[in-house]
């Protein structure tokens, strides 16, 4: 077969555009990592998180649907501490590209992804090689090997740049090494079956290394540096895969096990001297922390669906603890049996849609189904911040409008679950009370239903 100068075969992967629902793989170190988890207890699901606004992929999943970016806890693939899941995410904190220490590598890891059968690869590695010692020439040898390994497979590969560090100045001997490979990425524009994620300009490399793209330590970006990443990523994965919408507003009264989804009615209840206003009939909106106000209303969407507003008066109150949290919740739980739902068998999925308004305030905006049992579970969506206390919601310019969605997940037969505590926090909100000025939240079409098996697109039995 043909090969082209990197030895990739060069009429694989198939020409562009792909067809939409095509399988986008996250492959490398922490900053896929970090994107969510899943934890075990006892070798049993105890918490599926797919949303970490601090990881690049779970942006892309809520601003466009015609990707397949499922992600689900699997007991068989365990990438370190305690974080067993396959799918999109298939992240290592501290990986490199060949065996080193404790870092399994992804050249070694290779394989498992290509037996996943993704579409696109999106390949973000080499920071730690940096870090390891690996100089320019090595690292250049290691990347075109791996990327050459993927593309050989029919897979399409978007390569990222590597970002700098704080540790790592303008003119330090690793920063330069970046920058030397980072040049090397960029001459591979045009390759056959690869595209550049090239962040170079965006703040995340010298001269214009820009510090509030990142999290403490200077390293990993927090949710602003994510979703500026996610901005460079959007169009290169948009041209290639064709658009489709995978949410279909018409067929949420189908199935849908949500009580009162239409949010009808005004007769909610709400935490005395907290909330004022109306409340959708069936649902709570309940202040858990702080000593902030909400004033709520309904509103008409065009498309005929009500909707839940909710604007929120930061208190203004100093404390160590500048957390305020919120739940919009069901006024009751949803039995396991009355709804036909089988653990260990069925599937669910969760949407809701939602629009912030622009507020530097917002911390967290988390969809979550609670399963009480012999031991909890918890599966999550939305754009989840785990570094509420210090790090905010990039939100404070043009806000947030569309779908959260909870990726298809499986309640555990083993904890003996009997209802779903969606009368507790499938909604869960968090904003500064200290923030200047009010964020507003609209509320609608929230959906709970149950949804195929999404391991056998995966070739996961």
């Amino acid at each position: 077969m043909a090969k082209d100068a990197h030895g990739d075969r060069d009429h694989s992967p198939p020409d562009l555009p792909l067809a939409s629902g095509a399988k986008v793989l996250g492959f490398g170190h922490s900053f896929i990592q970090r994107a969510g988890w899943g934890i075990l207890v006892n070798e049993i699901p105890r918490d599926m998180n797919a949303s970490n606004a601090r990881g690049v992929l779970p942006w892309i999943r809520l601003w466009d649907q015609r990707f397949n970016l499922d992600v689900f806890i699997d007991p068989n693939n365990n990438l370190g501490k305690n974080n067993f899941v396959s799918g999109a995410f298939q992240g290592v904190g501290g990986d490199h590209i060949v065996r080193d220490g404790h870092a399994p590598g992804t050249l070694p890891r290779t394989p498992y992804v290509i037996a996943r059968a993704p579409d696109i690869v999106y390949l973000d590695i080499g920071t730690n090689d940096i870090s390891g010692g690996v100089n320019a020439a090595e690292l250049i040898a290691l990347l075109d090997q791996q990327i050459s390994m993927l593309i050989r497979s029919g897979i399409w590969v978007v390569v990222q740049t590597i970002t700098d560090r704080k540790s790592w100045p303008e003119g330090h001997p690793k920063q330069l090494v970046v920058t030397a490979v980072n040049d090397w990425l960029l001459s591979q524009d045009g390759r056959t079956g690869l595209r550049i994620c090239d962040l170079t300009k965006s703040g995340f490399n010298y001269p214009a290394f820009d510090f509030t793209l990142f999290g403490g330590d200077v390293i990993h970006p927090n949710p602003k540096g994510a979703r500026a990443i996610a901005l460079t990523l959007l169009p290169i994965l948009q041209e290639m895969v064709k658009p489709f919408d995978a949410v279909n507003p018409d067929q949420h009264s189908s199935g849908n096990m949500w009580p009162n989804f239409g949010l009808r009615g005004t007769e909610g209840s709400k935490t005395p001297g907290a909330v004022i206003g109306e409340v959708a009939t069936d649902h709570r909106i309940i202040r858990v922390a702080g000593d902030s106000i909400a004033h709520c209303s309904k509103e008409m969407s065009e498309q005929g669906h009500e909707k839940q507003v909710i604007t929120f008066i930061p208190s203004g109150t100093k404390s160590e603890n500048r957390v305020e949290q919120w739940r919009f919740c069901t006024s009751n739980s949803l039995d396991l049996s009355a709804s036909g739902i089988v653990p260990g068998k069925d599937w669910l999925e969760a949407l809701l849609f939602v629009e912030a308004s622009s507020w530097i305030g917002w911390l967290s905006l988390e969809l979550q189904i609670a399963v009480d049992g012999t031991q909890p579970y918890v599966a999550r969506g939305g754009l989840i911040n785990p570094d509420a206390k210090t790090q905010n919601l990039p939100l404070g310019d043009d806000g947030f409008s569309g779908w959260f969605r909870i990726c298809r997940f499986q309640i555990p037969e083993q904890i003996n679950p009997k209802a779903l505590r969606i009368d507790t926090r499938p909604f869960s909100i968090q904003f500064d009370r200290q923030a200047t000025g009010s964020g507003t939240l609209k509320i609608s079409q929230p959906v709970l239903r149950k949804a195929s098996d999404p391991r056998s697109a995966w070739n996961i039995a």
